[in-house]
This record gives C-alpha cells, structure tokens and sequence, in this order.
C-alpha cells in the first residue's frame, strides 16, 4: 500500500479518492477497502498492484480507536504516505452532526445541536471535542519515520478556492504525473442540511471553543500550509525541451565562466508560455502580512541559466524585480510572487535544487529532469548542487502579483 487517506470525516476524503481514482497511475480500493478478520482482529485485505500508485480511504484511521489497524499498515509498509482532509472545525460540527442525522426517524430520541455543543453530548462520532484535529495529529505524526515526507495535510477550503494548485501539489507529493484529473463536485454526497443561519449562536460558541486549538494546528502544520514547493511534472515536451535550449545557450553566450547566468527581458519567450505558466500559479495568495494577491502576469524579464560540468550556485533568495531588473519596492501594486523553474535537460549526475529553511537546513530535493517545472514562492532560500557529469539548462519566469484590495 503507497497512500491512505485517512481523515477526517466529512472532511472532502470521499472527493480526494473519487479524483484519484481516475489519474492512469493510480489504483484506489475506493470507499470501502476489503477486511477480514484474524483471531477476532479486523485486518484489511489490501495487497499493492503492480505498476500502480495503490492507496485507499478511511477517514476514521486518524482516531485513537482505530490505532492499531494505523499501526498494522505502516508495519507493512514504513514509508506509507499519508492524505489528512481538513476543515474549520465549527463548520465540521455543524456539517457532521446533521450528516448523523440523516436516515433517523424519531429525532426526538437524538441529542439536539444545542446539546452537543453546549454540554459536550455526543452523535455518533459528531462531538465537540473531536474537531480539535490537532490533538489527532499530533500522535500521528510522532508514528511516522519522516513525517514532512509523509504527511499531507489539506483543507477542503483549498479545495474549493484553488482546485488546480491543490491537486498539483496532491499529485506531487504522491509522485505522479500531473495529468488534469476530473474536477469532483464539491460534495460528492449531495446531502441537504438546514441554513446554517438557524445556527448562528452555536457557531459562533464553536468557533470560540476551537479557537486555541486552532491557534496550535497552524503553528504545528505551518510548513505545510505556507507557500511549498511543488514538482510538476510533464510540463515542456521533448521537443519543447530542444527547441529552448538553443535559445539559452545564445542568451547567456557572453557570460564567463562554468556557470554562466544572466536576467534578461524575452518577450517572445515569455509570449510562447505565459498561459501555461499561469495556469499552475496559485489563484490567491495571502502574505504573512495578510495581504491577498492575485495572479497579474507573467514577467518579461526571464532568467536564462547554463551550468557546464563542477558549477554550482550557493544558498540565495531570489529578489523582486522591475521592468528594468532593479530591485523592486516592497509598496508597488504589482509584485513578483512566485517563481517557476524548468528543466530543458537532464543531468547525467548532479545539479539538483535544493530549498531551505535555513541557510543549512534543506526541506526539499528536486532533481533536474527535462520537462519538468518547479513551482516555489520567490522568498523560499534555495541553491544548486554542483553539476558533476554533464551540463543543466534552465529556464526561470517570474509570476507577478496584484494586490487584492
């Protein structure tokens, strides 16, 4: 078994393994995995099919009552990677609770929202305290051999507010193509709830209970839910590939030296691939400062890169930059944001890209392969390793930005 998404419920896991399903190099066991029983243990019959990503869902593993069968699976696999679905939790409680109460008949006979929020009463799983997701995580995470390697972590308003962006960076932490997968509905389960403006109060005491812990899951889970870096892969075609290398070669031709780099504007480049750049940039972006952006344009300045055999590049950030390649002013309206990298070549050994969290911390690996493009936010520190055996040519744009007012 590679993936299992495994929480939480009413939380969008039913959608995640419905759009999985249909990428080509994926095998999902869907809603109900197989199971049989085992001196009085229920075991999953779950057996990895060859050629095939292979992964399931159970949005109830991230319970402590379902510990061992967590356990079980990363016995047989210790790499196991793991998909957990979030929400905000006041409307979590509120979706889940009136999920439990479809198909009963006498609802006099069931705890009230009133009960479950104010007095802590339970409804089949729907109780306040189980959308404190943090207090889940937390020992879940303590199982796993390398959790940021192996945890992902996404909420279902990502979902809903940037469906592309979400998915790339589904599809590349689970190592598969990024081939356009069928968008899902937003709720496969199509089930009516009463308004939620019958609930205002309710909500609003939720919201508040789950406040501090709130607080703690976005501190735990920050690296994930700030700007990543995420691989896509194919981007460029062959043929793409050899018809740009040429073009870099000439650009940076008066450059000295193994490594030979320049920034440049290139209009008629930029013109030939802004769409498809685009359409991989994130279609909101919030800064630390709580700033919105919105995607504006692709910059025409463009970096051209060529690395010949023992060049290298150190740990560095890359700047904002004008139409002129000066260093740009932190209160322009239009800022770059984003950056994307493409690999036009593959080296034989060598020249990968690192990213950092520090200047000797590195989060993330990627290694140069033709076609492929790196998507990263233009604060993220990163560096290249010496090319050891043959030579790397890339090409980097800049995403531009637009304050959301």
């Amino acid at each position: 078994m590679d993936f299992c998404i495994v929480g939480f419920p009413k939380c969008g896991t039913r959608t995640l393994i419905y759009l999985l399903k249909d990428h080509p190099q994926v095998y999902t066991y869907g809603d109900h995995p197989p199971i049989y029983e085992v001196h009085g243990e229920r075991i999953y019959d779950l057996k990895k099919v060859s050629g095939k990503v292979t992964g399931f869902k159970h949005p109830g593993l991230v319970y402590p009552r379902n510990e061992k069968y967590m356990d079980y699976l990363l016995r047989q696999n210790p790499s196991l990677k793991i998909i957990v679905s979030l929400r905000e939790p006041s409307d979590w409680i509120w979706a889940f609770y009136h999920y439990r109460l479809l198909g009963v008949k006498d609802l006099s006979r069931v705890h009230t929202f009133d009960d479950v929020v104010y007095h802590g009463k339970e409804v089949a799983g729907a109780k306040l305290s189980n959308g404190q997701f943090v207090d889940f995580l937390k020992p879940l995470m303590a199982k796993l051999p390398n959790p940021k390697e192996q945890l992902f972590l996404m909420r279902v308003e990502d979902l809903q507010s940037d469906y592309n962006y979400t998915i790339r960076r589904l599809l590349d932490f689970l190592g598969l193509d990024n081939l356009k997968v069928k968008q899902v509905a937003e709720n496969v389960n199509r089930h009516k709830y009463p308004p939620k403006d019958q609930f205002t109060k309710q909500l609003f005491y939720a919201r508040e209970y789950y406040a501090a812990g709130q607080r703690e899951l976005e501190e735990f889970v920050i690296d994930q839910w700030s700007p990543g870096v995420t691989v896509i892969k194919p981007f460029l075609t062959e043929s793409e590939c050899q018809r740009f290398i040429p073009i870099v070669k000439e650009r940076v031709s008066k450059c000295k030296g193994p490594l030979k780099t320049t920034v440049i504007p290139a209009k008629e480049v930029v013109e030939l691939l802004e769409d498809r750049l685009l359409s991989v940039a994130p279609t909101f972006y919030t800064d630390p400062q709580g700033q919105g952006w919105l995607p504006n344009d692709v910059s025409e300045l463009v970096h051209f890169c060529f690395y010949e055999e023992g060049s290298e590049f150190p740990v560095h950030r890359d700047r904002r930059l004008d139409e002129n390649a000066e260093t740009l002013r932190e209160d322009v309206e239009i800022q770059d944001q984003f950056k994307i990298l493409l690999y036009l070549n593959s080296t034989n050994e060598g020249g990968e890209t690192r990213f950092h969290k520090e200047k000797e911390n590195v989060f993330r690996v990627t290694q140069c392969i033709a076609g492929q493009a790196v998507l990263f936010h233009i604060d993220t520190l990163h560096s290249v390793g010496k090319v050891v055996k043959g030579t790397k040519s890339i090409m980097s744009f800049r995403i531009r930005y637009i304050k959301h007012k």
